[in-house]
């Protein structure tokens, strides 16, 4: 047999009712605990065990065939150590199956959990039959939608569906599953959610700068409107006046204390220079994302676009790239003046009111002097949020992704503060309601192309005047 799995036919222990609503309070729910073994039987179950004699961490021990099980090889503890990678038979295995730090590293169990790892059972006590093949029920309690995994059944509580939690991490197993749901996006008017340099969105509201090491920003906060079932957020993240050369990164807030940090970077940044990206980040732990700063220390700006969830109301829809503003060297725009750019009815974007927020690819070119520029829904007057998307220095170029509500008229309107600059834009997708777009599934941020170490290509090292990077090759997903 491929599961082989015995019940009790209590019938004072047992609900046998179809209906989930009726099932007593004193009562289990059957067709919930036969789902929970099955999902054991289908591979939800780990190899790793605890000897009682020798209090060492083993796995299938007494078994004629000695080897983890797939469960094993997609778990890691919270500092990035894989469980296997432990010596077989050692206190090192049994603490990391006993530690309460435990978690499952598939990209789509992540992607199914807002791009966080799902966190796994580990107590300290190890309990053989009710460990680390289950869900952490701190993370799923009961009555929560991907509970049905978690160690212990509650009277009364009934969980017929794997959940999208089960579900990925059964596609990380290599089962067919069927696919996630995704989120929509809701854009917002632009808001400044942190500014070190006034204390904006930090504790005390005081001014810090952001020193060698990561702060957390809670992001579904009164003042961004973002709902706490977010997936996650798009930010306009700007660093200001590093002490040295530095990279920051934006990643969910984990769960563990002591989370390795992602081999990522979203922000590249020299000496002083003032430098802006748009990131996409899903929401971490409490309503968090993680910022961490490389070397030295800097102000960090932070500006909210927008968020995705379930009951978000548009979804997006990709268009081919082109070029749909160019104010040109000989008309450049100067301090405090504004162009209002027609976006609706414009390159495949529909105007009949249906799209809410366009992507487009801002260039500001030709800059006289140091400059920002604020890329936002056009206002019914001439007023302007406190937020910037690009800012540059004389004579260097410099652009920026921008997804961006759109406003009065179907247009949006781009400002330049100071000095004087040409502005580009290229239209890239827009987000509308609707059912005919694609939704988003966020993943924990992962490294796929780098061109030093011929990570994601088979083409060249280093890319050269009119080279391509190459044919994609499989990879490791982590």
């Amino acid at each position: 047999a491929d599961i082989n799995a015995v019940f009790s036919n209590d019938p004072t222990e047992f609900s046998y009712g179809t209906d989930p609503a009726t099932v007593p309070p004193t009562q289990y729910d059957f067709e919930s605990v036969v789902l929970h073994e099955l999902g054991h039987g289908l591979g939800f179950i780990g190899a790793v065990k605890v000897d009682p004699a020798t209090q060492v961490g083993t796995y299938d021990p007494g078994s004629p065939t000695p080897y983890p099980f797939i469960y094993d090889r997609l778990t890691e503890t919270g500092d990035g150590a894989a469980v296997l990678d432990r010596p077989r038979g050692s206190a090192a295995m049994r603490d990391a199956v006993t530690g309460n730090n435990l978690y499952w590293i598939g990209v789509h169990g992540a992607a199914a959990d807002r791009g966080r790892e799902p966190r796994l059972y580990a107590p300290s006590g190890w309990q053989d039959g009710s460990s680390y093949s289950h869900l952490s029920d701190v993370s799923y309690p009961s009555g929560d939608p991907d509970s049905l995994m978690t160690p212990f059944a509650e009277p009364g509580e009934a969980v017929r569906d794997p959940g999208n939690v089960m579900l990925g991490m059964f596609q990380d197993m290599g089962w067919q599953t069927p696919g996630l749901p995704g989120s929509r996006y809701t854009p917002v008017q632009p808001v400044r959610i942190l500014d070190t340099r006034d204390g904006t969105g930090q504790a005390g509201h005081q001014p810090v700068r952001l020193g060698v090491g990561s702060t957390d920003l809670n992001v579904e906060t009164r003042l961004s409107g973002v709902p706490s079932d977010a997936t996650a957020v798009v930010l306009n993240v700007t660093s200001e006046g590093a002490s040295a050369t530095t990279d920051l990164r934006v990643y969910p807030t984990p769960r563990a204390v002591g989370a390795p940090v992602p081999d990522v970077s979203n922000l590249n940044v020299s000496g002083s220079q003032t430098r802006a990206n748009l990131v996409t980040v899903p929401v971490g732990r409490a309503g968090m994302v993680r910022l961490r700063n490389a070397a030295g220390s800097t102000n960090v700006l932070v500006d909210l676009a927008g968020f995705y969830a379930p009951g978000a109301a548009t979804d997006f829809h990709p268009v081919t790239p082109s070029r749909v503003l160019d104010t040109g060297t000989q008309t450049k725009i100067g301090p405090g003046q504004f162009v209002d750019l027609t976006v609706s009815g414009v390159s495949g974007v529909p105007g009949d009111g249906s799209a809410q927020a366009v992507v487009l690819g801002v260039t500001a070119a030709f800059p006289t002097g140091g400059t920002d520029v604020r890329v936002y829904p056009t206002p019914t007057d001439n007023s302007f949020p406190n937020v910037s998307n690009i800012n540059v220095t004389a004579g260097r170029n410099a652009p920026n992704l921008v997804i961006v509500k759109i406003g009065d008229g179907g247009r949006v309107r781009l400002r330049n503060a100071s000095s004087s600059v040409t502005l580009l834009a290229d239209l890239h997708g827009w987000y509308g309601t609707g059912t005919s777009g694609s939704l988003f599934r966020p993943t924990k941020p992962t490294r796929v192309l780098d061109t030093r170490f011929k990570l994601g290509t088979a083409g060249p090292t280093r890319l050269g005047a009119g080279q391509y990077g190459g044919q994609i090759v499989d990879h490791p997903a982590r």
